[in-house]
C-alpha cells in the first residue's frame, strides 16, 4: 500500500527508543554557558551601572556647586554693578553741576568784564588823580597841625 508511512528504524525498537543523547548534551552545555554568561553580564552590568551612578552623582553634585558659586558670584557681581552704576550717576550729577557752575561763571565773567572794563580804561588817569588828591590832603593836614600848635610860621605851603 502506497498510503502506510515507511517504517522508521525506533519504531522497530519499541519503548525502548533513548534518541541521540550525545548530541543534546553539547547543546545543553551550550545554553548552560549561554545562561552563566548572561548571568555574568547582568552582574557586571548592575555594577557597572552603580558606578556610573554614583560617578553621574558625584558630577552632579560638582556642577551644582560650581553653579551655586557662579551664582553667587553673579549676584555679588550685580550687587558691584549697582554701586558702580550709582558712583557714575553721582558723577555725571557732580559734571553737570560744575559745568552749570562753569557757565555761571562765563555768564559772571562777561558781566563783570562789561560792567569794570572802564576801569581798565581809566585806572592811570584816576590813580593820578588819587595821587594828587592825597598829597593835598598830607599838605593840608601839615598846615592844620601847624595852625593848632600857633605856630604859623612853619607853615609850608608847597611848591604851587
Amino acid at each position: 500500500d502506497s498510503d502506510t508511512p515507511p517504517e522508521l528504524q525506533w519504531e522497530a525498537q519499541g519503548d525502548a527508543y533513548k534518541g541521540s543523547q550525545g548530541e543534546s548534551y553539547n547543546i545543553i552545555q551550550i545554553l548552560s554557558m549561554l545562561a552563566s554568561d548572561y548571568t555574568h553580564e547582568m552582574k557586571t552590568g548592575r555594577a557597572d551601572n552603580a558606578k556610573a551612578q554614583e560617578e553621574f552623582e558625584a558630577d552632579r553634585q560638582a556642577m551644582n556647586d560650581v553653579l551655586h558659586t557662579q551664582q553667587e558670584s553673579y549676584v555679588g557681581a550685580e550687587q558691584e554693578l549697582a554701586g558702580i552704576e550709582e558712583m557714575l550717576q553721582d558723577a555725571q550729577e557732580k559734571f553737570d553741576q560744575t559745568d552749570s557752575d562753569l557757565v555761571d561763571q562765563a555768564k559772571l565773567k562777561k558781566t563783570l568784564g562789561a560792567d569794570c572794563g572802564w576801569i581798565k580804561t581809566t585806572f592811570r588817569k584816576r590813580r593820578d588823580k588819587r595821587k594828587t588828591e592825597l598829597d593835598g590832603l598830607a599838605e593840608a593836614k601839615n598846615i592844620l597841625a601847624a595852625a593848632q600848635g600857633g605856630n604859623f610860621d612853619e607853615l609850608m605851603l608847597g611848591d604851587r
